[in-house]
């Protein structure tokens, strides 16, 4: 039996949700954020593209580059599926509770899904093929960029197999961390929707549904809406990731990929082979068949392929150890492509993403669109129902002795190719127990590369506080400024708070926001030129040792937002939980195709 993968940190930018809270958000209310293209910036041809409708993420061409020592000029020729990626890492890193810099050196691994390349058609086009275009449009150095900025010594590994490409770099992702060759490892995918060439390949192929709907098992499927974003998860084994207090979406149990080998066509779906995948990946996590609830399938809402795909699944059940139970209808079936549309390389992570939020919500988001059941597809006395409701309570099956089995759901994804993926997952039960709620002040750094960065974290920062007070959500605030005290880059300008409730955290971050003064507030730009004796102001000082000792904080970040790093670990007996809080708020300033006469 293999060890469970741990998931600790997450970040995506989909179709009208530039994180995971808001597309949860999206998902919780049965929002459908497939649009009409409203300009191609190839060409202004838009009117040309037989299907010009999609899921589309809001500022494709923004980065960035400054961040990450890229310059302006170099950044426009950097396909945007790069430059994403670099900021889905940061996030992703920074979503798990740890500054970047602390994997620096590391044996943590990247592997990165992507098929499209319109960028690097774009620049041709232009005749702008020059020596920047090599590293900044060749997919190899997605992952590579990555591997190369934050100082990653794993295994760097661009992988397509075209929509099954994200879930293929999760198993990659998943046998790396197993073995031991990773410690940890980033894994994900990236679809961006740059060029018309595609589109009219596909609507030729009769690929893309001409009424611009996906309508996943429904009678009246006719094909698939194309969609773009990027997911990035970071994997690390399981008893590793309990031994040092991280915050764990989820446990991978299982994942297994494999090929079609000869079917009917190319690009036909094997029904048997997509059943081995998924039995095989679901040996691996040695459950019973009977506690799996959810599948999130492939599910790209064309007549054939979606009768072949229950078809597989309805074999792979009948493959998984069974406990006799002679139940039927425990199992619900859902797509998130009826929603955004289909991610092609990202498709993968995107059901990933989705399952995760589902099993912490403990909610299942119906399939939009959902109407008839086509006819092809048989149901009768399977494990298998469709998720035909808005949203529904999440209730696990129960097992022999009574008592509900984890939430497990698997799920798949198909190349166009032949390739096939599953990965099977199960929920963690976070600790409810939070440390203890302070009776004493506590310190709530925050930094960025600029003043206006700044502001927009700290901003960001006030929305996530506002929104879990309003959901009641159980909160400790003693975890929270530890995560930002030790789970953040300490960068040139800073903001330090001390606070004794939320209620004081957002005041006192309102009044910074509005430049009103507060006796609770610090700041401070860190310039070493003017500042040379701080990179060596010694802990040894009986001062700041006495100021650590009896939790002074006024002094200590007065200190700290001049460039002093004091260690946080020091101001608390139990050490508290890592939790996962808004990330860096990136500069949205937009990076195109330069314009050839220049």
């Amino acid at each position: 039996m293999h060890e469970g993968v741990a998931i600790i940190g997450m970040a995506c930018r989909f179709p009208e949700a530039d994180d995971y809270r808001e597309f949860w958000a999206n998902l919780a209310i049965g929002k459908i954020s497939i649009r009409q293209m409203t300009t191609t910036p190839a060409s202004g041809n838009e009117d040309r593209i037989p299907g010009k409708w999609g899921g589309f993420i809001s500022g494709a061409a923004h980065f960035d580059p400054l961040f990450f020592g890229i310059s302006p000029k170099e950044a426009r020729y950097i396909d945007p599926q790069q430059r994403l990626m670099l900021e889905l890492a940061w996030e992703c890193i920074e979503d798990a509770g740890y500054p970047p810099s602390r994997l620096a050196g590391s044996n943590t691994g990247v592997y990165i899904g992507a098929c499209n390349f319109d960028y690097r058609e774009l620049l041709i086009k232009n005749g702008l093929n020059n020596a920047h275009s090599v590293a900044g449009t060749l997919n190899t150095f997605i992952p590579n960029r990555i591997s190369y900025f934050f100082n990653l010594h794993g295994p760097s590994i661009h992988i397509d197999t075209a929509c099954a490409s994200s879930l293929f770099a999760v198993e990659q992702g998943v046998r790396s961390v197993r073995s031991g060759e990773c410690g940890m490892a980033l894994v994900g995918g990236v679809n961006l929707l740059l060029s018309e060439t595609q589109y009219t390949s596909f609507s030729k192929a009769g690929m893309l549904s001409p009424t611009h709907t996906c309508r996943t098992f429904d009678e009246n499927a006719d094909g698939y809406v194309r969609g773009e974003g990027g997911g990035m998860l970071l994997l690390k084994p399981l008893s590793k990731a309990i031994a040092d207090g991280d915050p764990i979406w989820a446990i991978i149990k299982g994942a297994a990929v494999n090929h079609g080998g000869r079917a009917k066509g190319l690009i036909s779906p094997n029904a048997f082979s997509q059943s081995q995948v998924i039995a095989e990946a679901w040996r691996q996590a040695d459950v019973t068949a009977e506690s799996i609830s959810h599948i999130e399938t492939h599910g790209t809402g064309t007549p054939l392929g979606d009768p072949l795909e229950i078809h597989g699944l309805t074999r792979a059940f009948s493959q998984i150890r069974q406990e006799d139970s002679g139940k039927t209808a425990f199992c619900g079936l859902s797509s998130v492509k009826p929603s955004i549309g289909h991610l092609e390389s990202a498709s993968g992570i995107a059901g990933i993403i989705k399952v995760i939020l589902s099993m912490r919500a403990q909610q299942l988001p119906g399939v939009q669109n959902f109407k008839t059941l086509n006819p092809k597809i048989k149901l009768e006395d399977s494990p298998f129902y469709i998720l035909s409701k808005p949203l529904i309570p999440w209730e696990p099956p129960i097992n022999k002795s009574g008592t509900p089995y984890p939430r497990r759901a698997g799920v798949s994804s198909f190349g166009l190719g032949g390739a096939n993926a599953h990965v099977a997952l199960e929920e963690w039960e976070p600790d409810t127990i939070h440390s203890p709620a302070p009776n004493e002040p506590l310190a709530f750094p925050f930094s960025a590369k600029t003043q206006e960065r700044l502001s927009e974290t700290v901003a960001k920062f006030i929305d996530y506080l506002d929104k879990i007070q309003s959901q009641k959500h159980a909160i400790s605030l003693r975890d929270i400024a530890y995560t930002l005290q030790v789970g953040r880059e300490n960068m040139d300008y800073r903001l330090g708070v001390i606070a004794q409730s939320a209620t004081e955290l957002q005041v006192a971050l309102t009044k910074f926001l509005s430049n009103e003064p507060s006796n609770t507030t610090f700041t401070g730009q860190i310039n070493k030129e003017t500042h040379p004796e701080i990179e060596n102001q010694a802990p040894r000082s009986e001062r700041v040792e006495e100021w650590i000792k009896n939790k002074n904080l006024p002094p200590l970040l007065r200190l700290w937002t001049n460039g002093y790093e004091p260690d946080w670990t020091r101001f608390y007996s139990i050490q508290p939980k890592r939790q996962n809080l808004p990330c860096y708020s990136f500069a949205p300033t937009p990076y195109w195709v330069p314009d050839a006469a220049q």
